[in-house]
């Protein structure tokens, strides 16, 4: 009986011992929390010293196209006034500035023209023969006179003569000034300035009346 009576007490010592180890066992570990997202790396400075390209534009078409380049400097248009060659072009419109293209026969303007023309003759005494014609009598009564003209005046003038054109096709002249500003009926004596290529200023030609016809008194072309 005593036997029966130890092995309950047995049995019952070690059923509390069991509850009592199952009591004292560590807790569980809660569970492991979500790690936080990971900061984003900034973007790398751009470096580069080539500037950014410009973006696409898009049409309606939904086509890519290029973005349109930046205009372009452009140079100014050379501007349409006439250059002004040397310095007796008609700077004064009371001048009457203007270019000779026929005149007509036995005016003042003739008589530049047709001294003009024989002094562009290929043939020297040919072109001087025709240039005597169209001076005045005093310039050319004797041989003193007429060696000193072909000596000093007929000899600068054949060397400047092409520089009075402005076309040399047609023998035209650009004259900038006559004194008198008018011919008129009781006008005797005239001066008729020409444009040269050549020179800084306008250069005159002296015609006088003589025998109801203009010739040259005075070259200075």
């Amino acid at each position: 009986m005593s036997r029966w009576i130890v092995l309950i007490a047995l049995g019952a010592w070690l059923l509390v011992g069991c509850s009592s180890k199952s009591a004292r066992q560590d807790p569980v570990p809660p569970p492991p929390m979500a790690k936080s997202a990971a900061k984003p790396t900034p973007a790398p400075l751009n470096t580069d010293p080539k500037p950014a390209t410009r973006p696409t534009v898009t049409p309606d078409d939904g086509k890519p196209q290029a973005a349109p380049a930046k205009a372009e400097r452009k140079e100014p248009l050379p501007s349409t006034r006439p250059k002004t060659v040397g310095k007796g072009r008609c700077a004064d419109p009371k001048l009457k500035c203007r270019i000779v293209y026929d005149p007509k026969d036995g005016t003042p303007e003739w008589v530049v023209r047709e001294a003009i023309r024989a002094a562009l003759t290929p043939d020297e005494s040919r072109g001087f023969e025709r240039y005597l014609e169209l001076l005045v009598a005093d310039n050319k009564d004797n041989d003193r006179a007429i060696g000193q003209v072909r000596a000093y005046s007929w000899h600068q003038f054949r060397k400047r003569a092409a520089s009075y054109l402005e076309d040399p096709a047609l023998l035209t002249y650009r004259l900038t000034r006559l004194d008198p500003p008018e011919v008129g009926p009781g006008v005797e004596q005239i001066k008729v300035f020409l444009h040269s290529t050549q020179r800084d200023s306008p250069a005159p030609m002296t015609l006088k009346r003589e025998g109801g016809k203009w010739l040259i008194l005075y070259n200075s072309l």
